[in-house]
């Protein structure tokens, strides 16, 4: 499934005994938790495939299952971030309206932006689905008030970062 899905792919795996519930402690204090998401994965072979050793049977069935999986697993996955998304303030309610610059930087104004040591922003990535990706691609360039804006919305998170920085405490 990680290898089909480029999101899934992005995750880190980890192999444990079982899968607690995890709870996130937002800046609010409000706990989320979250539970395990379940998914099974079935296939079928057939027997005469199996005593021959017919490979091509045994990755087509494979790659069905992952390809079914995914459609179990990934809109509980989006649940999931959009669950804590929402609990840390980070979401966006465009109200049906259509996407525009204006509400990327609305998304972008709530995010942390991280700087790298010569000041140039670390953008988070952008995790859109097929309709919200078209939409992004057909966007036109900004115009230069736009760019102003972005350009003084960078300029405050990039003094935020910066003072944070000056105020960690080394043990």
């Amino acid at each position: 499934m990680a290898r089909k899905d480029p999101v899934l792919g992005s995750v880190k795996s980890v192999i444990s005994e079982q899968i607690p519930i995890v709870q996130n402690t937002m800046p609010s204090g409000e706990v989320v938790e979250g539970k395990p998401l379940r998914t099974e994965l079935t296939f079928a072979l057939e027997m005469d495939d199996i005593v021959s050793g017919d490979f091509d049977k045994l990755a087509a069935a494979l790659d069905a299952a992952a390809d079914n999986g995914l459609k179990q697993f990934m809109p509980k996955f989006f649940e999931r971030i959009g669950e804590l998304t929402s609990a840390v303030g980070n979401t966006v309610d465009a109200r049906g309206q259509p996407l525009t610059f204006e509400l990327l930087l609305q998304g972008f104004e709530r995010t942390q932006i991280d700087f790298d040591d010569q000041g140039n922003p670390i953008l988070p990535k952008l995790v859109l689905g097929p309709e919200l990706y078209a939409a992004f691609q057909k966007l036109p360039p900004p115009t230069q008030e736009q760019q102003k804006l972005w350009d003084e919305m960078i300029q405050r998170k990039r003094r935020e970062f910066n003072d944070s920085r000056r105020h960690r405490k080394l043990s």
